[in-house]
């Protein structure tokens, strides 16, 4: 993964740089495990990285900027899917999930009617809090969270409502049960999907670099850019 190369240049050979710091880089990337469905193991990616910022007015400027580049090559039918892997690793912190087996299962079916017991209600909440942003704010405000669970989720919203000034037809998805698959990534993990072919085409989030600032990246995936992108075919003069 190129974003590890980078936070990792951000906190060594340019730590004496003023803050934020911005990255852009393209390269290659190699797949560790199999696909059975995609026998590709090598990938180019485009990213971005921002370094030290304000974290909100860093998830927004680069979700602008992906917005915008997206929109330059005509994909503006998209949809982006965030979850907060945060909540989950809370979770599994203070309710200790491999031995939770009860609140496991709830989790990895997305199913709130395991949970009988009304202390853990608020994981019901969790895993209905799933779909738009604003189905999920109006689940959101029919539980009662643990304060370090509210506290994320309302930054989540405040943040959302901020994207959402000066994007007003966005589509933003909401799926807390997916935390386990953002790990790599702090409070946030998102993808952007390209609505007309379901397929997902940028990845990110944010993350602590090795000095603990934190960051915020986001990938492009370019082989599924390409497969969303129709180009006009130019003449061309052959010169001898």
């Amino acid at each position: 993964d190129i974003t590890t190369q980078v936070a990792k240049l951000a906190s060594t050979k340019l730590k004496h740089y003023p803050r934020p710091i911005r990255f852009a880089y393209s390269g290659e990337v190699i797949r560790n495990s199999k696909n059975h469905y995609k026998s590709e193991r090598q990938f180019k990616q485009i990213g971005v990285e921002l370094i030290g910022g304000p974290q909100d007015n860093s998830m927004v400027e680069i979700l602008n900027l992906a917005i915008s580049s997206l929109s330059q090559i005509n994909i503006k039918d998209i949809t982006i899917d965030f979850s907060l892997p945060s909540i989950f690793r809370l979770i599994d912190k203070d309710l200790k999930l491999k031995s939770n087996k009860n609140i496991k299962i709830a989790l990895q079916n997305k199913d709130p009617g395991v949970i009988k017991n009304k202390k853990y209600n608020y994981i019901n909440g969790l895993i209905l809090m799933t779909g738009t942003v604003e189905e999920a704010y109006k689940i959101y405000k029919k539980f009662k969270f643990p304060n370090s669970i509210d506290s994320l989720l309302k930054n989540f919203f405040s943040l959302i409502s901020i994207i959402k000034k000066n994007n007003k037809k966005l589509s933003i998805t909401l799926d807390i049960t997916e935390g386990n698959s953002f790990l790599e990534y702090y409070n946030f993990g998102f993808k952007f999907y390209n609505k007309e072919n379901a397929k997902h085409i940028a990845v990110g989030g944010d993350y602590k670099s090795n000095n603990n600032e934190i960051g915020l990246g986001m990938t492009f995936l370019v082989s599924q850019l390409l497969a969303c992108t129709k180009f006009k075919k130019k003449e061309k003069v052959y010169v001898p």
